[in-house]
């Protein structure tokens, strides 16, 4: 009779206490990877956003400093300044200009001392359509830079040619004189530079949505 007594009450728990624990424990751990894998999901969208805009800015950056450094001499046939636009669905500008690439670089003198180092290069930016098509079916584009150390008389070719910006929809060049704009512009007919230059990016974005870039670059350097 003790030991039946003994048996009776005996701690422990019941298979429907397990079966609930385990229930409320499979709802805590569901709710901790849905959090956890929402927290990533979004860590991963603003990374893309980021780098995003962070590659956008820095072409920006890049065809303003070419724009703002862009010399012309009328007296020097060899330095041009010409762009164009397509005309239909698309712009597809292209622009091909003589630039100052300004650096210190020490070539003689102190080792203490940077010595300023002044080059002019020809330069050229274009659209060139990418390998694959979007998830939509639709061809984007590379926004290429031509860099040529030697200017000469062919304003067109030569030098290296390397994309700056990825997943382009449309670049349009607009060249400034006397707060006007055109969408064409040869120096070898107007035998001057323009004052400025506006580009206008449309560029697809991580959630697959265009977004327009409009930027204006003032030339110091013409004369």
């Amino acid at each position: 009779m003790k030991l039946f007594t003994h048996l009776h009450n005996n701690n422990g728990f019941t298979l429907i206490e397990i079966l609930v624990a385990t229930a409320v424990s499979s709802v805590i751990l569901l709710l901790v990877y849905t959090t956890h894998h929402s927290i990533i999901q979004s860590v991963n969208s603003l990374s893309k956003i980021a780098l995003f805009y962070e590659e956008v800015n820095l072409a920006i950056y890049r065809m303003n400093r070419d724009f703002s450094c862009a010399y012309f001499d009328r007296f020097k046939e060899k330095l041009f300044f010409i762009g164009s636009n397509e005309y239909g669905d698309r712009s597809l500008g292209k622009v091909d200009f003589v630039t100052v690439n300004s650096s210190d670089t020490l070539l003689t003198g102190k080792l203490s001392e940077a010595i300023p180092l002044t080059d002019l290069y020809e330069v050229g930016y274009y659209l060139k359509q990418m390998e694959e098509p979007d998830t939509t079916g639709n061809y984007l584009y590379y926004l290429m830079r031509r860099s040529d150390i030697i200017y000469d008389e062919d304003p067109f070719n030569g030098g290296d040619s390397s994309y700056i910006l990825a997943n382009v929809v449309d670049c349009k060049f607009e060249f400034g004189i006397a707060q006007k704009f055109t969408d064409k512009w040869d120096s070898r007919e107007y035998r001057r530079f323009p004052n400025s230059v506006k580009t206008t990016l449309i560029v697809k974005n991580p959630n697959g949505n265009d977004e327009k870039f409009v930027f204006i670059s003032y030339i110091n350097l013409s004369r």
